[in-house]
């Protein structure tokens, strides 16, 4: 079989649970990563024919995909972030192409800030995608990362150690009060993409996803949607420095709630940004009014 075949192929297999542009970019996604070519090479060499030992190893992530419809990157047993490839596998949550936009505005700031050893909190880090673009941003940020999932933090602290990225990681669950002693410090800036999909949304969601990726990543009641973005806000005004900024994914369907809710926390200038769909994705908002976040 030859390498066009084998996209062929898997791509319209594929059409029964993703559309056209999905399931050709997972079929593309694992013949790159099973013959460890790019993309413009792979294009170059369509007419190689695989041999038997990638042949195996595209039958058997067939399988997966198809018929136990588990997501291409729990398959590969990585994902694309930025400019990094970082492990996950079941029980960490895929990073998203909207939290790579969060990134980038938290990298925004740490390029332009004029603290010269920042410190960067992620609160409920799964792969460690957001603490590990602030550190490769920073080199001299000290970046701590959250998580209350074991499984996760032992995958991020793997990615970090194969970026050679240094970052504290500390088992906390931040709806328990009682443990945010143990973040407390002045922090220059906490992140965070914390659950935040409701119950009711779950009818709109892919099956792949509701299988296979963990729920205490994703989802919170219907009758509390804020119950993190709450906490996390409480915990950051108490936690930040002066200079301090909170950055938040959000849900588009409660973007203004949740500023609304930050402000009367007492947040100064609280911003929610557009991500390039051009939903409310993303917030911001300073410790202080007279403190300039430099963009």
């Amino acid at each position: 079989m030859t390498i066009k075949a084998a996209i062929e192929q898997l791509s319209t297999r594929l059409l029964e649970h993703y559309d056209e542009r999905e399931s050709k970019q997972i079929a593309q996604w694992l013949l790159e990563d099973i013959t460890g070519m790019d993309r413009v090479r792979l294009k170059m060499e369509e007419q190689t024919i695989l041999d038997w030992e990638a042949l195996e190893r595209f039958e058997t992530a067939s399988i997966e995909l198809i018929y136990v419809r588990r997501p291409v990157q729990y398959v590969l047993g990585w994902a694309p972030f930025l400019d990094m490839k970082l492990r996950v596998t079941d029980g960490v949550l895929i990073p998203r192409p909207e939290t790579e936009e969060l990134a980038v505005r938290v990298q925004d700031y740490l390029r332009r800030t004029t603290v010269k050893k920042p410190t960067v909190l992620d609160l409920g880090t799964g792969s460690g995608c957001l603490a590990l673009a602030s550190k490769k941003e920073h080199r001299k940020a000290d970046v701590c990362a959250v998580d209350v999932s074991e499984v996760a933090l032992a995958i991020a602290e793997k990615n970090a150690s194969e970026l050679d990225l240094y970052i504290k990681f500390w088992k906390i669950d931040i709806l328990d009060r009682e443990q945010w002693i143990y973040m407390a410090g002045e922090w220059d800036v906490i992140v965070s993409n914390p659950p935040y999909i409701t119950e009711m949304e779950k009818q709109n969601m892919s099956p792949v996803v509701l299988q296979h990726e963990p729920e205490g990543a994703l989802f919170v009641p219907n009758d509390d949607p804020l119950l993190f973005y709450r906490a996390i806000a409480e915990f950051a005004w108490q936690a930040l420095s002066e200079v301090g900024v909170l950055f938040f994914e959000l849900n588009a369907r409660y973007a203004y709630e949740t500023a609304t809710m930050v402000q009367k926390i007492g947040f100064s200038d609280v911003l929610v940004h557009n991500d390039l769909q051009g939903k409310p994705r993303m917030l911001e908002a300073r410790r202080s009014a007279d403190i300039e976040i430099g963009y």
